[in-house]
């Protein structure tokens, strides 16, 4: 048993009962974070934006933090134990924690744990990159005599990133939704035929009937004829 002091009180618990709990508030400030990263980058109005980001900050600050709390009483590997007859230590550093036990007990998909990058990094250093590519560009000029390092483009990404009109990307964010819901239908479509083949020949079998559809019975015929021909194979006719 070990303590760790909380509200100027010492608690006894062991470090398994630690680890469970930091893990659990761990998985529930990431999923917390990665709302308020989606709420802020959807945001328009730029006195909420301000009042999200420090929420959002501050956030990201916790979860640093119970992720320090997740090594700190995390158990320790077997492999790298100390060996036998050598004092104990505890608590030991391990950075690699798995969490998959508590994925399964929280029932969450594992992309639960991928910590996303905020993208107001990028936004809030825009002009600082533009001033680092202007910097590139002329050191590229001095040394080199060019402005930019040819690149293979392909074609057809090259025009699809092309100068486009609202109606024309309207025009194609419907035609790509239109193609992404009827191949969507497509396999729905199959899926349904297949349960009603297995349903209708579950049917016949169970009813005995001697009138089959010619569907099901070809599919009968080729399942007893591959069952002979590999049967055949394996005696070496």
């Amino acid at each position: 048993m070990y303590a760790f002091v909380r509200h100027e009180q010492k608690v006894q618990v062991a470090p398994l009962e630690a680890f469970q709990h930091f893990a659990c508030l761990y998985i529930k400030y990431l999923q917390i974070f990665r709302k308020l990263e989606e709420c802020y980058h959807g945001m328009v109005h730029p006195q909420k934006r301000i009042d999200v980001k420090r929420i959002l900050k501050l956030v990201m600050t916790h979860t640093l933090e119970q992720k320090l709390l997740l090594v700190k009483w995390n158990p320790p590997n077997p492999d790298l134990c100390p060996a036998p007859g050598k004092p104990p230590q505890f608590p030991f550093p391990w950075e690699y924690v798995n969490l998959d036990d508590i994925l399964v007990d929280l029932k969450l998909p594992p992309e639960t744990l991928e910590v996303p990058v905020p993208r107001y990094f990028i936004e809030d250093r825009a002009t600082e990159i533009r001033n680092r590519n202007k910097l590139i560009q002329g050191y590229m000029n001095l040394k080199l005599g060019v402005d930019r390092v040819h690149v293979e483009v392909d074609e057809d990404l090259a025009a699809a990133g092309g100068d486009m009109t609202l109606a024309q990307a309207i025009q194609a964010i419907q035609r790509n939704e239109r193609g992404r819901q009827g191949r969507a239908r497509a396999v729905l479509m199959k899926e349904l035929r297949e349960e009603e083949k297995q349903r209708r020949m579950y049917d016949m079998t169970a009813t005995a009937t001697t009138d089959k559809d010619p569907e099901i019975a070809a599919s009968n015929i080729q399942k007893v004829y591959r069952g002979y021909v590999m049967m055949c194979r394996l005696k070496g006719f």
